[in-house]
């Protein structure tokens, strides 16, 4: 069993993807570790730069690409991959961000090997704008709650800058099959709530660890700020019920 996969959501990122790549086989590990790249079926030309990308890479073996012609959005894309993840640990980036410290995931890996009663490992990060600035100049993001607990991310998504977390393996299924997991918006966060279920999530202040880009062109950045609250408070309402039947034992 490999120690670690990276998993890789891209579309339409055919300015950034090979950004993404790069950082991550740049990482510096004493274990093996895969990369699995979705593409949803872009309509750009991001498919062509990383299968040239993956081609001309050393280790070819390393990547496993998947590329079918369907578009399956976000939650399916998650879904896909994480069923075919194999290894002990996963690790999420989308096609858009990337890596600056190349001994990040060594550091998560060990963190999550040394402290069992943890589930998931994230870090502080740089806010990447879309005119391709970082805001403010020089200062990064760093956690709100450094330990999240279930009931502390009903209220918000306290998990910060590219999850590693435990592959669960066959517990997943119970999230897969939840009506609410297909309808949340911020599938990110409704995921960090499942596996928090399971173990608590620790956000390493101590350094940023990669840059997280706001296009402008995503699913959420390009809302208005009204929608952008009405989603939140609608996320804080199915998670209030989901906690509910969970503490109340009607629900996995």
């Amino acid at each position: 069993m490999k120690k670690l996969t990276v998993i890789v959501i891209s579309y339409n990122f055919e300015k950034w993807i090979e950004k993404c790549l790069s950082s991550i086989v740049e990482q510096q590990t004493n274990f093996d570790f895969d990369v699995f790249v979705r593409d949803d079926n872009s309509l750009d030309s991001t498919r062509e730069i990383i299968k040239n990308f993956v081609d001309s890479h050393p280790d070819r073996s390393k990547f496993k690409l998947f590329f079918e012609d369907e578009n399956l959005g976000i939650h399916k894309n998650f879904e896909l991959l994480i069923k075919n993840c194999q290894s002990q640990y996963i690790s999420h980036i989308d096609g858009d961000d990337y890596f600056t410290s190349p001994d990040r995931l060594q550091k998560q890996v060990d963190f999550l090997d040394q402290n069992p009663e943890f589930i998931i490992h994230s870090t502080s990060f740089f806010h990447h704008n879309q005119d391709d600035t970082i805001t403010p100049q020089g200062w990064w993001h760093g956690p709100v709650i450094d330990i999240c607990s279930l009931q502390d991310i009903i209220i918000n998504n306290y998990v910060g800058f590219g999850r590693t977390f435990r592959n669960l393996s066959g517990e997943f299924e119970k999230l897969w099959s939840n009506p609410n997991w297909l309808i949340f918006y911020h599938e990110d966060w409704f995921f960090n709530f499942f596996l928090i279920k399971y173990g608590k999530s620790f956000w390493c202040s101590e350094y940023p660890s990669g840059h997280y880009r706001w296009t402008g062109t995503g699913k959420m950045s390009s809302l208005s700020l009204d929608d952008r609250y009405k989603i939140q408070r609608e996320c804080e309402r199915i998670l209030e019920e989901e906690y509910q039947n969970y503490i109340s034992g009607t629900s996995s």
